[in-house]
């Protein structure tokens, strides 16, 4: 039977698994990547077997390296001791009044035991509430004169007499330059201030020193916090980049 004309038969349908590649395991290249060519399309790039990525974490969440400019813990440490040392030797005077309030009655105390007399309950009292007295006075005397130093030195200089010693210096954690005055004497006061409160503010200098080491990334100590900080090894002789 002829067929009409501009009609050709249908091809005849494929086998089963015509064009696809056999199934079992596979012994060289993945089969799609010597696979026929289609138009306009590169071939897929599968990589040979066995030469797959390695199993484990995403890069993105792979712990990243810590920021080698910032201040090592000691040596932040160091200047801070160095600052109290100068400190110390400017609140001396103080110190000395103290002694010379109690002196008296420490030694008038001191020679009744050595002679072999009672020693009255009211004086020991009396010794005790003077010391007590200086104590608390001496405590928000430091507090302040410690924030007089750190923020003056920071705002002007960006770096205390200690941070200069060891080259390090405070700048301000998201733009990278000098730290500006408000965040200098933001910062020292989170810093000096709460610690001459009594217990209270001894539990938070323990807490404020510690935070460095549980921040290792950014190494921020609270005070370093409140005012958006970090501490760098000094890039030079000079200061960083005013703002």
């Amino acid at each position: 039977m002829t067929e009409p004309p501009g009609e050709q038969p249908a091809p005849p349908n494929p086998p089963p698994g015509a064009g696809y590649p056999p199934l079992g395991p596979s012994t060289g290249a993945h089969p799609y990547a010597t696979g026929p060519q289609w138009p306009g399309y590169a071939p897929p790039g599968y990589p040979p077997v066995g030469q797959w990525p390695p199993p484990g974490p995403p890069v993105a969440f792979r712990r990243p390296v810590g920021d080698p400019t910032l201040a090592e813990w000691w040596e932040r440490l160091l200047a801070r001791l160095i600052d109290g040392t100068i400190l110390s030797v400017i609140i001396s005077p103080a110190y000395v009044l103290l002694v010379f309030s109690i002196s008296d009655d420490f030694l008038a105390i001191m020679r009744r035991s050595a002679e072999g007399r009672l020693v009255d309950v009211q004086d020991l009292l009396a010794l005790e509430v003077t010391t007590l007295k200086w104590g608390f006075l001496m405590a928000p005397i430091a507090a302040v004169l410690y924030f007089v130093y750190d923020g003056i030195q920071h705002a002007v200089w960006g770096r205390t007499l200690g941070k200069r010693l060891l080259k390090i210096e405070v700048i301000a954690m998201s733009t990278r330059v000098r730290v500006t005055r408000g965040a200098a004497w933001r910062r020292a006061a989170v810093y000096a201030l709460p610690p001459a409160v009594p217990i209270i503010g001894s539990l938070f200098a323990l807490a404020n020193g510690l935070w460095l080491f549980q921040d290792p990334m950014a190494r921020q100590c609270l005070h370093d916090k409140a005012a958006g900080t970090v501490v760098v090894k000094a890039r030079g002789p000079g200061t960083t980049t005013p703002v």
